[in-house]
């Protein structure tokens, strides 16, 4: 599937505006917020003599399964509502530029916050935020392709540190959900902005 055209009247737009919110009330009222966003979220590990286990405070498997499929709608072109196709639609809305700034700054801190270190690496290669996102996104969670299937088997699947790298997944993700949000309620604002301008007027 391609990516679609960007709206061109400012009906279109408050479409994706409309669509950009609703996703994100999913997200807000998923298992996976209520088993993350929790004082104690992480993990411990304990060693004995009876050897290793791990104790992890966070989401289930169904719970990231599920949150996974609706994540993908802000990181992925195919349903125009993604961080990079908000940013650009918010610079063609006829809206204050102090609006445009604020939005494009929250877009642009998406792709910062993937481009940072992970706090994991294998063997000697640093993992950034999105190399991780991507290694259970496209090796188990949306699907499995032949580049991430088999990192994510022999790092995380078949890892005595499971339960570890998925603490930092559901991190990244919580942290991706900040955002989200932030641009939901941004969404909101333009939307009664917008409502006394016709849907037929045309986007530059």
């Amino acid at each position: 599937m391609g990516m679609p055209p960007p709206p061109k009247t400012v009906g279109e737009a408050k479409m994706s505006l409309q669509l950009f919110i609703e996703k994100a009330q999913v997200l807000r009222e998923s298992t996976f917020y209520e088993q993350v966003y929790i004082d104690d979220h992480g993990m411990t590990m304990n060693f004995s003599s009876a050897g290793l286990s791990v104790e992890k405070r966070g989401a289930t498997e169904d719970a990231t399964l599920a949150v996974a499929a609706t994540i993908r709608f802000f990181v992925q072109s195919q349903d125009g509502i993604s961080f990079k196709q908000m940013g650009s639609l918010y610079q063609r809305l006829p809206i204050t530029s102090y609006a445009k700034e604020q939005a494009s700054r929250a877009c642009a801190h998406v792709g910062d916050f993937f481009s940072y270190r992970a706090q994991v690496t294998k063997q000697d290669e640093e993992w950034t935020n999105e190399g991780v996102f991507d290694l259970f996104m496209y090796g188990h969670l949306v699907h499995t392709n032949d580049s991430h299937y088999p990192v994510y088997k022999a790092v995380v699947r078949d890892s005595p540190f499971r339960a570890m790298l998925e603490t930092f997944f559901e991190e990244i993700i919580a942290k991706l959900m900040n955002d989200i949000f932030w641009l939901r309620d941004a969404n909101k604002r333009m939307l009664v902005q917008l409502e006394s301008i016709p849907d037929t007027t045309v986007l530059p």
